[in-house]
């Protein structure tokens, strides 16, 4: 849980935090999202490319609030398939607009998916409701998906379940 982590962070062990986040990806498998966000606190290494060469595989880096430190210091084109702050793909059933901000509108958004980052597991925004109201709107923070990478079908899934516990929390 996100708990966990935080309490891990505190306790200093940042190489079972190392584990942890690396685990999923020591078994790779394509049919995966990563969910969630990967922060490099690039503002602390001399040499950003170094951390880049070692991310196998092709990257979309969808621009967030946490980019704008180091991406002026490379060619992220040399790194990125593509350098955007929204995408549409598609996993061969659905559309799926990914950018790191929720919207709570996007094309064909009755027959496609929206997936977002940035909120975390925080419920505390005043739009919040709103977005439990959009069955095709999910988020895909790492503290909604138990840390681990997730298909759609589970992302689809933790979502549900955050949003009614949610709901449910705030009637009673």
């Amino acid at each position: 849980t996100y708990a966990h982590m935080i309490g891990l962070a505190k306790a200093g062990k940042t190489e079972t935090i190392r584990e942890l986040f690396d685990a999923p990806y020591n078994h790779p498998t394509p049919t995966k999202l990563p969910a969630g966000k990967l922060i490099l606190h690039f503002e602390k290494s001399n040499n950003v490319e170094s951390i880049l060469k070692k991310l196998n595989g092709k990257k979309h880096l969808i621009i967030g609030n946490h980019d704008s430190s180091w991406i002026t210091k490379i060619n992220p084109q040399k790194y990125f398939v593509d350098v955007t702050d929204l995408k549409v793909i598609t996993n061969g059933n659905y559309a799926i607009t990914l950018c790191h901000y929720p919207l709570l509108t996007w094309k064909h958004e009755l027959k496609s998916y929206m997936i977002h980052g940035h909120l975390h597991a925080n419920t505390s925004y005043d739009f919040f409701p709103l977005i439990c109201s959009r069955d095709r709107l999910l988020n895909a923070g790492v503290d909604i998906n138990n840390f681990m990478p997730v298909t759609l079908e589970e992302l689809i899934e933790n979502n549900k379940h955050f949003k009614e516990n949610y709901l449910k929390e705030t009637l009673e």
